[in-house]
């Protein structure tokens, strides 16, 4: 809206004399400006609060350098080995079929290829 820049110079209380005068009948003569000067009122409330607020609990959080560490070690170490790749068993069934698959695919991919030329 084009009275903004008026809205928070009202706010702020930095319009004076014939000035804040002509505005504060505006805002009486035009709903339009007195709904921007209860709009950036609100927001200016919400972010005051919001502001305090944060900066209030912020003492209340505990710095990561200073956390003790609450994993152990050893629940690491297993999470860690479980992730380790694990050799593939060529006699295990699953193996088997997967390679089967890979096979067929390639083939049928090497038949479209060598077809089209």
């Amino acid at each position: 809206m084009k009275y903004t820049w008026l809205v928070e110079k009202y706010l702020d209380g930095e319009l004076k004399g014939e000035v804040l005068r002509d505005f504060e009948l505006e805002i009486l003569k035009n709903p339009e400006v007195a709904e921007e000067v209860e709009r950036v009122r609100s927001l200016d409330a919400f972010s005051r609060k919001h502001y305090a607020i944060l900066t209030s609990t912020q003492d209340l959080l505990e710095d990561p350098e200073k956390m003790p560490y609450s994993i152990e070690e050893s629940s690491l170490n297993n999470d860690l080995e479980s992730l380790k790749i694990q050799k593939i068993n060529e006699s295990d069934p699953d193996y088997q079929d997967f390679k089967k698959k890979v096979k067929a695919i390639s083939l049928q991919n090497y038949f479209k290829v060598t077809t089209k030329k």
